[in-house]
């Protein structure tokens, strides 16, 4: 018999976007023999969550209408017709003083009226000259066609809502729980195995990456010694917004004794950018001449980033060196420093996402489903973030570090559920007043 050919499907959206799957593979109805091998899978629940969600803007649509004025009447009307619902939505928000309007349901004609757009543009494209304003034209009919593929399954796991910027207005079919979507791409295959070091909990994996009842897990500890990697909670300090002007100091303190107990390269994570500046003048006066201190900015370039981890990870110089970085950004997942190239990072507070709009209507959504609102929108993906900054230390079984959480929640039993139990080890404290002499300790110790 002759077995079944085998492809290497590269990113997730090959396989669950509803826009760019492979077509050729999964157009036809039915189960094939296939088998999904998922690699970081944590990172699938927010990707579906945006590849099952959709916007509008209000000032896109105003542009293309301003295009056309003048010399295609028919796109002139049939924009206009979209933009009336936009106007409808700004006036009700401004009558109810809200910059924000949930919306129960979707106007009846709505629907007809993006797709009669749609289907104007893509005429207009088929004749039109290449220029600017085509190749606008053309990506705003694109997220035309995405917007219409996702009111198609709209449903209760969906929050649809407008909101306000300024006198414009953007409209969103937000998903808020992508797992039933995502488990119709999972029909096309006889088995998945999900896979990565941050599947935990599994009830909330399960739900979320479109599990069932059946779906098995199997959770391994770390196959490296525990005695080589230093997990330590350093009490005392409060990294939440209100308490963070009091909290730069500490942090620096805790940053400078971490590098000048052993000589040797680190990360210090931050929730945000700018309490990562707040910290790094303090920083690089307390470790002035004893290590060479390099921050992380917005919108790195690729030549950037390398010349952040060159400096960060380099072992030719025989000098610390420190980098201050974001939780959930760049370096904070899937790159490899292993061996001398980082020996520990800080992780400042534990990476909750910021309050907004999006992530309060999660939690509402699983407060009605399950009571459990804050720990599925907050909590769960703040450690996330966490645990896989904490995994850039260590990267093959030789490699030895140390690991410093700073917050006082990191003490609480919710937080320490969701950590790998392999960073308690027996007969060593996990939370440490007197943390300069566990790290004495721990590099002595060698």
């Amino acid at each position: 018999s002759t077995r079944p050919a085998a492809w290497s499907v590269c990113d997730y959206n090959y396989v669950f976007d509803p826009g760019v799957y492979l077509r050729r593979f999964f157009l036809f109805a039915g189960r094939k023999d296939y088998l999904f091998l998922i690699d970081e899978a944590h990172n699938l629940v927010g990707r579906g969550r945006g590849m099952y969600s959709a916007s509008l803007l209000e000032k896109e649509l105003t542009a293309i209408n301003e295009g056309f004025s003048g010399y295609d009447s028919r796109l002139v009307c049939l924009c206009q017709a979209v933009e009336e619902y936009f106007s409808r939505w700004r006036q009700e928000m401004n009558e109810a003083g809200r910059t924000a309007l949930r919306l129960t349901g979707l106007p009846e004609m709505l629907e007809p009226a993006l797709e009669s757009l749609s289907s104007a543009l893509e005429r207009f494209l088929s004749v039109a000259p290449p220029g600017t304003f085509t190749q606008r034209v053309r990506e705003f009919y694109f997220e035309l066609g995405h917007i219409l593929r996702v009111i198609g399954y709209t449903d209760t796991d969906y929050a649809n809502y407008a909101m306000l910027d300024g006198q414009k207005v953007s409209f969103h079919l937000f998903c808020l729980n992508p797992g039933p979507l995502l488990r119709k791409r999972l029909d096309w295959a006889r088995s998945a195995v999900f896979f990565s070091a941050t599947l935990s909990p599994f009830e909330y994996f399960r739900e979320l990456l479109g599990g069932g009842t059946d779906s098995l897990n199997l959770r391994l500890t770390s196959p490296f010694p525990q005695e080589t990697r230093l997990y330590m909670h350093v009490p005392g300090v409060d990294t939440r917004y209100k308490a963070r002007e009091k909290s730069v100091y500490p942090l620096a303190r805790i940053a400078a004794d971490m590098v000048e107990a052993h000589t040797g390269n680190y990360i210090m994570f931050f929730p945000s950018y700018a309490y990562l500046n707040a910290v790094l003048p303090v920083v690089r006066e307390l470790l002035h001449d004893k290590a060479d201190v390099y921050a992380q900015f917005p919108s790195m370039r690729e030549e950037q980033k390398r010349q952040f981890l060159a400096r960060v990870t380099a072992t030719d110089t025989g000098r610390s060196h420190l980098g201050l970085a974001v939780q959930g950004g760049l370096f904070g997942e899937g790159v490899d420093m292993p061996g001398e190239q980082l020996i520990g990072v800080c992780i400042v507070g534990p990476g909750l996402p910021g309050i907004g709009p999006e992530q309060e209507l999660i939690r509402a959504y699983f407060d009605e489903r399950n009571g459990q609102g804050f720990l599925y929108a907050y909590v769960i993906p703040g450690l996330i973030r966490v645990v896989q900054a904490a995994g850039r230390v260590f990267r093959t079984p030789e490699d030895r570090g140390v690991v410093i959480l700073v917050d006082d929640r990191f003490e609480q039993d919710q937080y320490q559920e969701l950590m790998p139990p392999d960073w308690f080890m027996p007969g060593r404290a996990f939370t440490q007043a007197d943390y300069r002499e566990a790290l004495r300790r721990f590099w002595e110790d060698k």
